[in-house]
Formats: structure tokens, C-alpha cells, sequence
């Protein structure tokens, strides 16, 4: 498994990304092709996620979309499965992490 940090830092920087390809692109499209939001920092893998369950995904900060084998079982839980990807909840100290993330990233 990742080092715990340096594996929130990447979820966070997919996540950063994906939010950005929703932003150019949910409104034209049906379903997006996004990063696998995994703690592993080379993982290359994509999903292809319906437009409106990354919406509804993103009301919870602590969900990550992964691909199959990429859920990190210290950290997280499956709390979705679809044929395509899973959902992942952050467990333990790992919301909290999460959460500071985030608000690290918006300010200015």
C-alpha cells in the first residue's frame, strides 16, 4: 500500500483532475471517461462513469471512484460496485485527511 499521505495526496490530485474534466465536459456528454481516483500515484487506468452518478458521487467528499484492485483496504470501503468501477469510502483518520485536503486546495 501507498505511504498513507503521499496516497491521499494522489486521490486528491485525480480527483482535482476529474473535477476539471466534469467542468469542460458533463454538459455535452452523457458519461465521462475520468482517472481512477486510487492512492496509487502512477496508476493510468480510467472510468467511464454516467455524467449524473459522478454528480451524485461528489456530494460525499470521503467517495472515490476507483477501478477493480485499486481500493486500498486500510484506508477505504466498497460501498458501490458497478461493472465498470467501484466506490470507495474513506475510513479511520482518512476522512479527516480528506477533508483538510480539500480545503487546502481552495484557498487562495
Amino acid at each position: 500500500m501507498p505511504e498513507f499521505d503521499a496516497a491521499v495526496r494522489s486521490e486528491l490530485l485525480f480527483r482535482a483532475v476529474n473535477e476539471r474534466i466534469f467542468e469542460i465536459g458533463a454538459s455535452e456528454a452523457g458519461a465521462l471517461e475520468i482517472l481512477c481516483e486510487c492512492g496509487e500515484e502512477s496508476c493510468i487506468s480510467t472510468v467511464i462513469i454516467p455524467v449524473r452518478d459522478y454528480e451524485r458521487l461528489r456530494l460525499d467528499s470521503s467517495r472515490f471512484v476507483v477501478c477493480e484492485g485499486h481500493e486500498l483496504a486500510d484506508i477505504e470501503r466498497v460501498v458501490e460496485r458497478t461493472p465498470e468501477y467501484l466506490v470507495v469510502e474513506k475510513t479511520g483518520k482518512a476522512p479527516e485527511a480528506v477533508v483538510h485536503g480539500l480545503a487546502e486546495r481552495t484557498v487562495p
